[in-house]
């Protein structure tokens, strides 16, 4: 083969070696790039979820308060859950939900609202006034 020829593929050689090393690297960059995006979507979909998860819980909770006051013979339910040392209301029926605005949260203790006392001493109790 003549010198000029050889060169020829030499250079060929190469620069189809610098084609497949580019290659090999746009396909390692896309790699990076999905596992990156991956990476990104994932606290995005925790979040969507416990989102989702939140709603539903909320939506299921006033659900249950409905059907108690459809069972037990009064016009209204609460449902207070414990929220750090707090009971706080989570779900009412829509016949109490506008004087449950300005009550207050809870601590669960002996001798407190009925909500605090029946958290602390682990007994029902059934309210025939308001809460």
């Amino acid at each position: 083969m003549p010198r000029t020829q050889q060169s020829c593929h030499n250079t060929d050689n190469f620069l189809g070696r610098y084609r497949i090393n580019d290659q090999q690297k746009t396909k390692k960059q896309l790699l990076e790039g999905l596992q990156s995006d991956r990476e990104r979507s994932i606290p995005l979909q925790e979040v969507s979820n416990k989102m989702a998860a939140a709603y539903n819980t909320n939506e299921e909770l006033n659900l249950i308060a409905n059907k108690a006051a459809r069972l037990l013979p009064t016009d209204a339910a609460y449902i207070r859950l414990l929220e750090g040392e707090n009971l706080v209301i989570r779900a009412s029926t829509d016949s109490i939900a506008g004087y449950l605005v300005d009550t207050s949260a809870v601590m669960p203790e002996e001798r407190t609202i009925d909500a605090g006392h029946v958290m602390a001493t682990k007994k029902t109790t059934v309210n025939r006034g308001m809460p």
